[in-house]
């Protein structure tokens, strides 16, 4: 079950300022804000760059159209030779305090403007700064300048516009129109601080909004680490809690993933220590009975208590099936060794099953006969194949065999059915030459059958039964190691088989087996 992580450690330690400047959560933050300042800065700039130049330009196309304007009238003026109305005309534009109005003539025209008409005497020679603005405005073309005037001691935006007649369509004279840069550096300045004080309002707002997308995107790596930390230190419950999407969520969903295989490795691990505890206690306890025996005999025998041959004979009789069962024991724990060994390699060949259970029922029939339990075999085929080892494949078997006719009722009987089926599953492709001839898969099943009508098997004890050293307390199983069951099932997990047991308490017990079947090619 998981939990949502809730780091409280027993002591809170006071984070030293080199773990503060390190962390995470002030890396990021430091990162934004250098971002958002430099981006805040730069834009200001470029922005305050632009509008410097805008602004210019549109002042001078403003005094441009100005100029023109006035320079249209005064041609007019001087078409009309209307002189009448003409210095009214000058006090009116005395009057605009903004800028400087010059009307001056062209002294390079065949026709120039009279004097009367001028408003001041000046020439390229009394204002050199702009000579080139006197040269483009006689050639009939308008033009602006923006330069620091000697004469005047300070930035002057200078515009011309040439004065043309309509009689002629001559440059007689031209219009400037002027003004003095600072009224247009103070509006550019003002402009300049609103300017700041909006980036400095807006660069808080995102240094706040830095603090919390750093606390959003910081949080969840933070609850990973200390996660993390619990995994190290062990504590496989631990998981995170977090459920969101992206990279982050899926970094979380495998860390929890971790957790649970650590878990379930952590509860395999305990398992199998515990099944190594009790394998070296059950094989203590099966050793500690026959030595105890074997020594209390050879004590009995040693101290000359026995005279009677006949009782010495029993008791060294006693001993030496004590001794074969410890043999017997050791054994069986060697072969279920190498079968639980994944290095362990079996001696394959193509084998015929029927042949093995004729092996079987051979070897089996004296302990039959004993009881008086018939073995019935049933087939189909006389010849059905399967890859394995001969002599492991028939202990498997035998195994099973030994057991039902132990377990069976006096007079009983253990049938042994083998057919085979077609295989609903797909077949790994297999092939193996020997002696020339070539075996593949042929897709079928064999399925063997081992039943008796014997006592059953509790359905208390049915998942246990395939465990080590686990015996059921019927008095047939007395002499038992508690193995063989163990050893055939890793007998047939080696033939990439199968065995499955099925068994009702006084109605029998049938174990199933299944394996791939091997043709000639």
């Amino acid at each position: 079950m998981k939990d949502t992580l809730s780091v409280k450690p027993a002591i809170v330690k006071k984070r030293t300022l080199k773990q503060i400047v390190h962390s995470l959560f002030f890396i990021m933050f430091r990162n934004y804000a250098l971002v958002v300042v430099a981006f805040a800065i730069l834009t200001g700039l470029i922005f305050v760059q632009l509008y410097s130049k805008s602004a210019i330009v549109a002042n001078q196309k403003l005094l441009l159209k100005q100029a023109g304007s006035i320079a249209k009238r005064v041609g007019v003026f001087v078409d009309d030779d209307d002189y009448i109305t003409y210095p009214s005309f000058l006090e009116v534009l005395e009057e605009l305090e903004t800028t400087d109005i010059w009307i001056i003539s062209n002294p390079n025209a065949k026709s120039p403007m009279p004097k009367k008409y001028t408003n001041i005497d000046i020439s390229r020679e009394t204002q050199p700064e702009i000579s080139s603005l006197f040269d483009t405005v006689f050639s009939g073309k308008a033009d602006a300048m923006d330069v620091y005037s000697e004469t005047y001691g300070t930035n002057y935006i200078f515009t011309a516009v040439p004065i043309i007649t309509s009689k002629s369509k001559e440059v007689i004279g031209a219009v400037f129109v002027n003004q003095v840069s600072e009224s247009q550096t103070i509006v550019i300045n003002r402009s300049f601080t609103i300017i700041i004080i909006s980036t400095l309002i807006a660069l808080l707002f995102s240094l706040i909004f830095a603090l919390f997308l750093a606390r959003l995107l910081s949080r969840p790596l933070s609850i990973m680490r200390a996660t993390a930390l619990r995994l190290a230190d062990e504590d496989y419950e631990a998981h995170t809690g977090i459920n969101e999407g992206g990279e982050l969520g899926e970094l979380a969903g495998a860390i929890d993933s971790l957790s649970d295989r650590l878990k379930q490795a952590d509860r395999e691990r305990k398992d199998l220590e515990q099944m190594r505890l009790d394998f070296f206690a059950n094989v203590s306890h099966e050793l500690r009975t026959p030595i105890t025996v074997v020594r209390a005999y050879s004590e009995t025998l040693l101290d000359g208590i026995i005279d009677d041959e006949e009782t010495k004979f029993e008791y060294y009789d006693k001993m030496l099936s004590e001794c074969k069962s410890m043999e017997r024991l050791v054994g069986d724990l060697l072969v279920l060794s190498k079968m639980q060994n994944p290095d362990f390699t079996l001696e394959k060949e193509p084998i015929n099953l029927v042949q093995v259970f004729s092996d079987i029922m051979r070897s089996g029939s004296a302990l039959a006969k004993e009881k008086g339990v018939n073995i019935n075999f049933y087939t189909l085929d006389d010849i059905l194949l399967m890859y394995g080892d001969y002599d492991r494949i028939r202990q498997m078997f035998m195994v099973i065999v030994d057991n039902a006719i132990k377990f069976s009722n006096d007079n009983g009987n253990v049938d042994i059915t083998i057919k085979k089926a077609l295989s609903l599953e797909p077949v790994e492709v297999f092939s193996t030459t020997l002696s020339g001839d070539t075996y593949v898969n042929s897709g079928n099943k064999l399925f063997i059958s081992i039943k008796d009508d014997g006592v059953g098997i509790a359905e208390t004890e049915l998942p246990h039964i395939f465990e080590k050293f686990y015996k059921s307390k019927l008095r047939q199983n007395a002499k038992g190691s508690g193995l063989g069951l163990a050893i055939a099932r890793q007998i047939a997990f080696k033939h990439d088989g199968f065995i499955s047991v099925e068994s009702k308490k006084g109605n029998g017990t049938e174990f199933k087996f299944e394996f791939n079947e091997l043709i000639l090619a």
